[in-house]
Order: C-alpha cells, then sequence, then structure tokens
C-alpha cells in the first residue's frame, strides 16, 4: 500500500509539473537564434538556391542569399551546395535543414538526377553528414510542386472553372513536359496539414477511346520499333500526352490525312533536334498556321484532358486538379483553337461520372513553384523537428 500510495503521489507529481517543464523547454527552444534553411530546385538548366534566415519568434523569412547557377559546371551535387555555402560554413548563418527538388528517382539510399548527366547519383545522408546538415530531404521535382500548390500566391496560377476549391479535400495534381507527372497532396483526419505523395501516374496503360486514338496506339508500337529500335508490349499514357508525344503525333496526322499539307515539313526535316521539333510543331499548331500541327494541338489536348479525368476519378480532387509543366502552359491557347475539343470537356467526358467531373475545381499552374515547395517542407522541418524538446 505505501509503495502504491508513493507511486500514485509521483504520477501525479509529474503529471502537474510536466507540461510546465515542457512549456519552459519550448520556449527556450523557440528564443534560441534564428533559424537558418536553404532551399534549391535543380533542373538540367539551371539549379535555383536561395539561403534564408527565420525569426523563432514571428516566423518572418529574410533572404541572405539567392542565385541561379548552371548545374553543369560542378561535378556533383554536393559539389554545387558545398560552393554555394562556402562563405557560411563556419557562421551563424550556415543551414541547419536544407530541402532541395530534383528531378531523378531514388533507387534505395541512391538519389539520381535525370538532367545532368556529369553528377554520379548519391547519397543524401552522407552528404548531409559530411557537410553537417541537421536535416536534408531531397524531394522528387513532382513532390516539389506538390508542396508549393500548398504555398501559392494569387499570381502563380488561374482558374479553368468557377468551382469552388473545397477546403481539406484531396488535390490532385497532373503535368505534361517532358514527361507527364502526377501527384496526389491529401490531408489525414487527425492532421491540420495536407501531405505530397508523388507517385509514376505518366507510366500506366494509355486507353485510347475512338478508332482514331486505337490507330495512333498501333502506329506508337511500329513507330517506336522503327525510329527506336524498341520493342514496346504496350503504351504508356506518357508517350501519348507529354513531350514524347508530338513528333510521333505529328507523323501519324500526317499520314493519316495526306490531303492536308503540312506548311512546316521543310524546316521539320531540316531540323535534327527533337526539342527543336516539338517547338516547331507546336508554334504552328497553336497559333493555326498549319493544319496537321493544329490537328496535333488538338489531339494531344484531347488525350491529355482525358488522363486528367482518370486522376480526378480515382481522387476526387475537389480540393483542385492542378495543371503544371511546360506544355500545359499554352493550356488556354488550346482552349481558343479547339472548337469543341477542349482539355475541360475531354475531361468532364467520363459517361455516369460526368455530372461528378464537372464540379472538379481545375487550376492552371503559371509560376515555378518547385522552389516555393522546397520552402514549404523545409519551414514544416523548422517547426516540427527543430522545435521538438526531448523528455
Amino acid at each position: 500500500n505505501r509503495l502504491f500510495r508513493y507511486t500514485f503521489l509521483g504520477a501525479t507529481a509529474l503529471a502537474i509539473t510536466y507540461p510546465l517543464y515542457a512549456e519552459k523547454k519550448l520556449k527556450l527552444l523557440c528564443e534560441e537564434k534564428k533559424k537558418v534553411i536553404l532551399i534549391g530546385d535543380i533542373g538540367g538548366t539551371n539549379a535555383r538556391l536561395a539561403l534564408k534566415a527565420i525569426d523563432p519568434k514571428t516566423g518572418e523569412r529574410t533572404v541572405l542569399k539567392q542565385e541561379k547557377r548552371n548545374p553543369h559546371k560542378y561535378s556533383s551535387f554536393e559539389a554545387l551546395i558545398e560552393d554555394f555555402l562556402k562563405e557560411r560554413k563556419s557562421t551563424n548563418e550556415y543551414p541547419e535543414v536544407v530541402v532541395v527538388g530534383i528531378a531523378g528517382p531514388k533507387r534505395g539510399n541512391k538519389q539520381s538526377i535525370s538532367n545532368v548527366k556529369e553528377w554520379e547519383d548519391f547519397d543524401p545522408s552522407v552528404v548531409k553528414d559530411s557537410q553537417g546538415f541537421r536535416v536534408l530531404r531531397i524531394l522528387n521535382d513532382f513532390e516539389a510542386n506538390g508542396y508549393g500548390v500548398l504555398a501559392m500566391d494569387k499570381d502563380d496560377y488561374t482558374k479553368i472553372n468557377e468551382n469552388p476549391i473545397i477546403d481539406g479535400a484531396p488535390k490532385a495534381l497532373i503535368g505534361a513536359g517532358t514527361g507527364l507527372g502526377e501527384a496526389l497532396v491529401t490531408k489525414g483526419m487527425d492532421t491540420s496539414h495536407y501531405d505530397v505523395f508523388p507517385c509514376e501516374g505518366g507510366h500506366t496503360c494509355f486507353a485510347p477511346r475512338n478508332e482514331e486514338e486505337f490507330a495512333f496506339l498501333q502506329f506508337l508500337k511500329k513507330w517506336y520499333k522503327k525510329e527506336k529500335n524498341e520493342d514496346l508490349d504496350r503504351i504508356s499514357v506518357e508517350r501519348c500526352c507529354s513531350g514524347l508525344a508530338i513528333i510521333p503525333l505529328y507523323e501519324f496526322l500526317k499520314a493519316r490525312y495526306p490531303e492536308e499539307k503540312s506548311v512546316i515539313e521543310k524546316e521539320y526535316k531540316k531540323t535534327k533536334v527533337e526539342i527543336k521539333k516539338n517547338e516547331i510543331i507546336m508554334s504552328a499548331g497553336l497559333n493555326n498556321k498549319d493544319p496537321i500541327c493544329k490537328r496535333v494541338v488538338e489531339m494531344f489536348l484531347s488525350i491529355y484532358g482525358a488522363e486528367a479525368g482518370n486522376l480526378a476519378l480515382k481522387t476526387f480532387c475537389f480540393g483542385g486538379l492542378y495543371l503544371l509543366s511546360g506544355i500545359t502552359l499554352e493550356l488556354e491557347k488550346y482552349e481558343k483553337i479547339s472548337k469543341g475539343k477542349s482539355f475541360k470537356e475531354n475531361m468532364e467526358m467520363k459517361g455516369r461520372m460526368k455530372g461528378l467531373m464537372q464540379k472538379v475545381p481545375i487550376i492552371l499552374v503559371k509560376g515555378d513553384i518547385g522552389l516555393k515547395g522546397a520552402e514549404e517542407c523545409a519551414m514544416r522541418y523548422i517547426q516540427i523537428v527543430l522545435y521538438q524538446f526531448s523528455n
């Protein structure tokens, strides 16, 4: 009985005093020196980096250094980061938290970057330890965009329709650029914040809906065998509505409609670089200068809208369907020349589910939000990880 009484009294005292201790400990942590973060967004052309200080009392962020650098001038990811921070190494402006968005897959503990061939795969935990960071988080590019959606300003987007964005509902991202990216942004039942879940939805199978799309599917298999020496047992949707699709779409539609003479054919054949060919085709189509190129834009738009609708149907994204990446930025031009074959109409064309799809808010992201996404993620580490207190 005596042991029980002492145990009970001790537990009661702890229950009363621990919250006071915890509050004092948290206050002391919050009154520490300013917190510093390094955020980045690295692509094939530019590496955008920013060093920021956060006032622990107000949360106000001050830019200490911000630059755009050529990643190809550096031998590795670590060399780029080390050079950017060399003046801050032994100062109170050295970052504790580093969050960088990179286009590239992670395999096991190795991170690769798709667009900087000079860089070898690296282990983020090794870089973190060698550079003395408390946190180093590598986001894939679409994961960074997912966090960026949560931090957008009004100038970063425009709404395609007037449907209200439902607070707390899932958000879905899709972006037709060099490839086709997709991600889900969702809030848990017991949390006040959204989390980002990137995926490889662009590699799911293309589902043709009409005779022309079936013909394109068959054409693509033959085209990849002839032009790329690839035997494909299936066709992914990414090959039909991203930068990968533009040249084969042009070749397919040129053969299908021989009576429509291509105005750009001579320039197209003279150009050897695929990206330049894409630009020639899309520019002629968007500006209504070439009948075949116009068909390319319309068919691209149709397939892209259908895939966006598939994503919306699977996620119930009444928090918004967000459209990103390079080709998507021309969507407003697409809509003007589409004559009933618009992105929106194809997105909503889901049979019995059409009424439901017509309620999904569609948002066109105009700004480059990858860096904002890295900052949003870094701030979570500042708030959740660095302000933790131990027992």
